[in-house]
């Protein structure tokens, strides 16, 4: 790492930082997510290490309240592998479950392939699985989303929740 990068790395956290005590928000969320597109034009293993960085600290900022940041993290979902994948996965399930329309709002905007996939990570999370009442609660969640939307979330909340079972089934599996 060279100094630009260290400064670079300053200036996110910075952003973040002033983001969270809510100084210029928009601003400083808009650094993060250009940042996190930014990515996308490095290489391997720098390319998975900006982006895991740059989402984990917009995950700091949907978990916070913002989930319109969701459909920026599922854009880097194939970027994602160990403690990146579990981290995302988790994060699905949380958002998933605390936002379920917001979360269909984003997933909406991906492929039917793509939505199974997050919302299998979702169900797995770390590799563990969601505990019980959380599925329980996502899974009533996203029903209700599937009965009182428009068609074009109800489409996907019916794929999220064939994800939802898939990635349960695979988590019990592993338990």
């Amino acid at each position: 790492m060279d100094a630009r990068d260290a400064d670079s790395e300053r200036a996110l956290a910075i952003s973040y930082l002033l983001a969270v005590l809510k100084v210029d928000y928009k601003e400083n969320r808009n650094k993060l997510v250009e940042a996190l597109s930014r990515c996308h034009a490095l290489r391997s293993p720098n390319l998975n290490n900006c982006a895991f960085q740059n989402s984990s600290y917009l995950m700091g900022l949907a978990r916070r309240g913002d989930p319109s940041l969701i459909e920026d993290l599922f854009a880097v979902h194939y970027l994602a592998d160990g403690a990146f994948s579990e981290e995302l996965g988790c994060f699905y399930s949380y958002e998933s479950r605390a936002f379920p329309t917001q979360f269909i709002e984003a997933l909406k905007h991906f492929s039917q392939e793509d939505q199974l996939a997050f919302c299998e990570a979702a169900a797995i999370e770390d590799g563990g699985g969601m505990a019980d009442e959380d599925y329980s609660a996502t899974v009533l969640r996203l029903q209700h989303v599937t009965l009182n939307s428009d068609s074009s979330l109800r489409n996907s909340a019916k794929q999220c929740l064939i994800g939802l079972r898939r990635g349960r089934a695979k988590a019990v599996q592993n338990r």
